[in-house]
């Protein structure tokens, strides 16, 4: 009897209706996580960590999954065991004494220090923390983009298919194993969310705070440019909304508000990265070039059907110069059609309240996103104006916030249908086939009339996409003759939608997702067992960031705002014009210049190669003389000691670090001032 009373009452505070599609999305996390979850494998390239780079890739000898990644390896995973590090000694990760003869931390933002999941490598072990901040991406998208699609009176089912498709969608999987923009993007669900909630309930300042807290948590994530697009979004989104409110002002002040406000409380972050980019090396190249070769092409909108079109870096046969991670947009054939559906259902958008709205909101975002991501003279004007971050990014980045409206249109577009369904009116459907079959069979034709040689490649990565299309067309019309009770059909027609949709994702995203053995998280080799027992900067093996996870003093880094001070003392001034991007400075080897900068820049130990000539970097020390004397050596690798290192610690850039310091200070008293101002106004807006 108090069992059952129990369990009434359980039933009485759950509405289970609501809460099904959250637990049918984390099963769905769990099972696209599955190599963490029952392999205990780690969501990093590591097998390409210890197969690419020195000094592990004489130790080990395995297959590398995809070589498109290297970054992570060689920079943010480095970055966020340094976060760990720091905050377990008991303090924040301001500065980075280890790499570049010392840089900012805190203020290169990708670190993403103030993040929530930095407290992740404080509590767990490095690799399970990376995991777990890795992993979290696709379930958080996948249940703020349910929050947002219920709030507009989209099913259930169809919410979790608009959830599926954001969190594991073009976008948040070419990005995923970085762990940063995915987790800019993923507030912008929740960001909308609270400006819904602001009409419904009518308490503007709990619900703008809502948005404005998932703003702020956009900009900590680790990725500016990302989280610009999605302020952008989000004001675009409330003006659209409210266009028709007379009260001008306060649309124009509640607009600031939602850009101004999560900056101050993002102080912190902001001001001491503020310094870092406006001394950084970019003010010495022009990244313009950089960026319009990232601008898309016409053809490479063919991914979207077909996500191999072009190639994949993970089976080596990419032919264009289309950008797989940069440029990726795939979310799926049956999504594409769906989302078509509901383009061209705009006037029905099903049960949905504001969904002819939204969706006219979307196709405009869509419209004005490929503007700026294509290569067309509007997109080039606007990288010519020199905008900081803008400017120098790459502009096919924005291809979130059209993963993003495809998700939302695809969940409006299965809605659209299954009220279409009960009405006996499919054509719309019907004609969404027939127009990506007809997509289809052109590439198909394509591969077999043209001369390229690469088209061999084209026609086997057409198939899986292809059969998936065939077989789901095939279950879409036998349900159609099979079922005649419309509510069974219904059923079946939902069910098939989210198997393709989820069986189609599942492999795009474990084809050019890399899991790895725990083993070969940044393992310890004898050579850096010595470095590490030994003091003084080093040089030479260890490149990028790979000497921060072993607290290792080297001159050289990988920063995409690498400070220009450090790039001039390293690169010859009349080069720097022949380069559009400088993350690292320049030591060429076997050169006189750098062994001399070693002296000056105090290197204590170099490390070489064991057999003298027997690498291209060589270092050539041997014709120095006595400079650098045999410190240790195994049949591997070698360290020399530099007898002409100076003692002193010489930091190019030393001024910095006060000034980082005092902008930190800076930032914490304006967003604690921010909050508390809030606090005031919410106390006497009443």
């Amino acid at each position: 009897m108090i069992k059952r009373q129990l369990f009434q009452s359980i039933n009485q505070l759950i509405n289970w209706r609501e809460i099904k599609p959250y637990l049918a999305f984390s099963f769905i996390w769990i099972i696209f996580s599955y190599p963490f979850f029952f392999q205990g494998r780690i969501p990093a390239p590591l097998d390409f960590l210890v197969n690419f780079y020195a000094p592990w890739d004489t130790y080990y000898d395995s297959p590398v999954k995809n070589p498109s990644l290297s970054d992570v390896v060689a920079q943010i995973i480095p970055w966020k065991i340094f976060n760990g590090q720091e905050l377990r000694a008991g303090r924040i990760p301001l500065w980075n004494p280890y790499n570049l003869t010392g840089a900012p931390h805190l203020g290169n933002w990708q670190s993403g220090v103030l993040y929530p999941t930095t407290l992740l490598f404080l509590i767990f072990p490095d690799p399970i923390a990376w995991s777990l901040h890795v992993l979290l991406q696709p379930l958080l998208a996948g249940i703020f983009m349910i929050l947002f699609l219920r709030q507009l009176k989209i099913s259930p089912l169809a919410s979790l298919l608009g959830a599926i498709v954001f969190a594991y969608g073009g976008f948040m999987t070419s990005w995923f194993e970085w762990g940063t923009l995915g987790h800019a993007l993923l507030w912008l669900p929740l960001a909308l969310y609270g400006i819904l909630r602001t009409k419904d309930e009518g308490r503007r300042t709990k619900i703008s705070a809502l948005t404005i807290f998932s703003l702020t948590m956009s900009l900590l994530a680790g990725h500016p440019q990302t989280s610009i697009y999605v302020m952008i979004a989000v004001i675009g989104y409330y003006l659209y909304k409210n266009i028709r409110n007379d009260n001008k002002l306060s649309l124009f002040l509640v607009s600031c508000s939602l850009f101004l406000i999560p900056i101050l409380l993002a102080a912190p972050q902001v001001f001491p990265s503020i310094q870092v980019y406006s001394e950084s090396a970019r003010n010495l190249v022009d990244g313009r070039s950089w960026a319009k070769a990232f601008l898309i092409k016409p053809a490479d909108f063919l991914t979207f059907l077909a996500p191999d079109f072009f190639g994949n870096p993970t089976t080596r046969n990419s032919w264009s110069d289309f950008s797989y991670v940069e440029m990726q947009g795939y979310v799926g054939v049956v999504t594409f059609m769906l989302a078509s559906v509901a383009v061209m259902n705009i006037k029905r958008p099903g049960p949905a309240v504001a969904g002819s709205s939204l969706i006219k909101f979307l196709i405009c975002g869509i419209v004005i996103a490929l503007m700026l991501a294509t290569k067309n003279p509007i997109s080039e004007l606007i990288i010519d104006l020199n905008l900081p971050i803008i400017s120098d990014s790459s502009p096919a980045r924005i291809m979130g916030l059209i993963n993003f409206s495809l998700a939302v249109l695809a969940a409006f577009g299965l809605d659209s249908f299954t009220k279409l369904i009960k009405e006996k009116k499919t054509k719309f459907l019907n004609s969404g086939i027939y127009f990506i079959a007809a997509i289809l069979a052109g590439m198909w034709i394509w591969t077999f009339a043209s001369t390229n040689p690469n088209a061999l490649v084209t026609r086997r990565n057409l198939i899986f996409p292809s059969t998936v299309f065939a077989v789901f067309s095939m279950a879409y019309f036998l349900i159609s003759k099979i079922f005649a009770n419309p509510r069974v059909r219904t059923l079946f027609f939902v069910f098939c939608f989210l198997f393709f949709v989820s069986l189609d994702l599942f492999r795009f995203h474990h084809k050019f997702t890399p899991f790895s053995d725990i083993k070969n998280w940044y393992p310890e080799v004898p050579v850096i067992t010595q470095l590490k027992s030994s003091s003084g900067r080093i040089f030479g093996t260890l490149e990028a960031n790979l000497n921060l996870p072993f607290r290792l003093k080297s001159i050289d880094g990988y920063d995409p705002l690498i400070n220009r001070n450090l790039v001039l003392m390293t690169y010859d001034p009349q080069a720097l014009s022949t380069h559009n991007r400088i993350t690292s400075p320049d030591f060429p080897k076997g050169n006189a210049q750098t062994i001399a900068s070693l002296g000056k820049l105090g290197v204590k130990r170099v490390i070489d190669s064991a057999v003298p000539g027997g690498n291209s970097w060589d270092l050539r020390l041997w014709e120095y003389g006595d400079q650098f004397r045999l410190d240790w050596k195994d049949v591997k690798y070698q360290i020399l000691y530099n007898t002409q290192a100076q003692e002193s610690e010489l930091e190019p850039i030393s001024g910095m670090k006060n000034g980082q310091i005092k902008l930190f200070n800076l930032g914490i008293l304006i967003s604690s001032s921010t909050v508390f101002g809030m606090q005031i106004w919410k106390k006497y807006a009443k």
